[in-house]
C-alpha cells in the first residue's frame, strides 16, 4: 500500500465535505427498562439513600437532521447523567439542551470545518456558544450528533472521520481505517458469585463478543479478584480477550 505523506494526504482527501448545510436540531426525553440495577458505586449509595433501586435509565436525545440529506438512520447525540456521579441533574440537562436547540436550529453551519481538536472554538464561531459555559454531558451530546452529520455527509463513518483528524494515526501510514468500531460486553455478576460470572460470560461469547469486561475491586479483597479472574479465564476460550475494570466501584 502507499506510505509516508502522501499516504496521509490520501486519508485526508477522503473526508472533504461539502459547504455550509442548514441543521435542523430537536431533544427527544426517552426512558430505558434495565435488565438489573445499575452497579457503579456511586449510583448505589444514591440508590440506598432513596432506599430504592434505579431499574430505568432516564435521558435525552439531540436529534439532528439536515433537510438536504435523506438518511435512513437518526443522528443522534445522548445525554444521560447518573445519579451520584454527574453534578448536573437530568432537570438541568433537559433545560440546556433546549437553550442549545433553540442557538442551534435553522442555522447554516460549516460541517466541513468541525475538527476534534479545535470544537470548542467551533462552537463560538458558528454557533454562539461558549462550550465551557455547557455541562459536559450536554456538550458530549450536542459534539456527538454534529459529527455523526459530518461524517454521514462525507459518505464515512464516524470512526473514519475522527482518525482521519488524528495526526497520530495517520502517521501510521500502514495502518488502514477501520469502518467499524468492535466494542466489548460487560458481565454484570461479579465477585464472590463466580459461578454467575462463568455463566454469564458463556451467553455473552455465544452471542458473539469477543472481548468481556468485568468489574473489579468492589469491596472484595485482590486475592478474591484475582481468583475469580483465573477462574473465569479457564472456562473461556483462549481466544476472548479479558478487561478488568477497577476504575469505579
Amino acid at each position: 500500500g502507499e506510505k509516508g505523506p502522501q499516504a496521509s494526504r490520501a486519508v485526508q482527501s477522503q473526508v472533504q465535505c461539502p459547504g455550509i448545510q442548514k441543521v435542523i436540531l430537536e431533544v427527544f426525553p426517552y426512558e430505558m427498562p434495565l435488565v438489573c440495577p445499575l452497579t457503579s458505586q456511586a449510583v448505589e449509595q444514591e440508590q440506598a439513600r432513596k432506599d430504592q433501586n434505579v431499574l430505568t435509565r432516564k435521558g435525552f436525545y439531540f436529534v439532528l437532521r439536515l433537510p438536504e440529506y435523506d438518511f435512513a438512520t437518526p443522528l443522534l447525540g445522548e445525554v444521560a447523567t447518573l445519579p451520584g456521579v454527574h453534578t448536573e441533574s437530568l432537570e438541568e440537562v433537559a433545560l440546556q439542551m433546549q437553550m442549545v436547540a433553540g442557538y442551534v436550529n435553522g442555522r447554516e453551519l460549516n460541517l466541513s470545518s468541525l475538527k476534534v481538536d479545535t470544537s470548542g472554538n467551533w462552537l463560538r464561531n458558528e454557533v454562539g456558544l461558549d462550550a465551557h459555559q455547557l455541562f459536559p454531558s450536554v456538550r458530549c451530546g450536542l459534539e456527538s450528533a454534529l459529527f455523526s452529520a459530518a461524517s454521514h455527509i462525507r459518505g464515512i463513518s464516524l470512526s473514519k472521520l475522527l482518525l482521519s483528524q488524528n495526526s497520530s494515526w495517520t502517521s501510521l501510514s500502514n495502518t488502514p481505517i477501520p469502518d467499524r468500531i468492535e466494542v466489548n460486553a460487560l458481565v454484570m455478576s461479579s465477585t464472590p458469585d463466580v459461578e454467575a460470572m462463568v455463566h454469564e460470560a458463556g451467553m455473552l461469547i455465544e452471542k458473539g463478543y469477543t472481548t468481556l469486561k468485568i468489574k473489579l475491586a468492589r469491596g472484595i479483597s485482590p486475592e478474591d479478584d484475582a481468583r475469580a479472574v483465573l477462574t473465569l479465564r479457564a472456562s473461556i476460550d483462549k481466544s476472548v480477550t479479558l478487561r478488568g475494570d477497577a476504575n469505579r466501584r
